[in-house]
């Protein structure tokens, strides 16, 4: 089994996977679904932090400075 997948899934005890096998399947928890629901909320109120920055700014009529351009930039990335 490859160990990039062994640590994201556990036995119930939280014991990582060690071996691959038919007994090794029962009682592991997949915390794929979870860790993709993170990554899509925290994505999402960063996008939305980042637009009411941006919506403000130019809304005052405020040019934008290197630090907007920054976190442009680190969003796309």
């Amino acid at each position: 089994m490859d160990p990039a997948y062994t640590r994201l899934t556990l036995r119930r005890d939280g014991a990582p996977l060690e071996a691959d096998g038919e007994e090794q399947r029962q009682g592991q928890v997949n915390l794929g679904p979870y860790l993709l629901r993170v990554v899509w909320v925290l994505g999402g109120l960063s996008s939305a932090l980042l637009g009411l920055r941006l919506f403000s700014k130019l809304w005052r009529k405020r040019p934008l400075w290197w630090d907007d351009y920054a976190l442009i930039a680190a969003w796309v990335c």
